[in-house]
């Protein structure tokens, strides 16, 4: 290292005083790469699967509405099949 070199040093260390530990640059760029890239995966594959349960969930809800509608129109179409019968028997 050369005396050129030692003030630049010096006043980088100098810059840095109160970071903290944790967010200082040690060299390990490739380890936190690559450890950054694994979280990202790690994150990507939790979206992927949330999005897959929230796609279902929709499905499972359209297909439930559209089995109360059809349950609604048989029981308004029965009323108005039947309801001449009571009175019929009424009379």
């Amino acid at each position: 290292m050369s005396d050129k070199d030692k003030p630049q040093d010096d006043a980088v260390a100098e810059e840095l005083k109160g970071v903290p530990e944790h967010l200082l640059d040690n060299g390990d760029e490739m380890e936190d790469a690559e450890g950054a890239q694994n979280l990202v995966g790690e994150a990507l594959e939790s979206l992927k699967e949330d999005l897959q349960a929230a796609e279902q969930e929709t499905l499972y809800a359209k297909a439930e509405m559209q089995n109360l509608r059809r349950r609604m129109e048989k029981e308004v179409s029965d009323a108005r099949a039947y309801a001449a019968t009571g009175f019929a028997r009424d009379v």
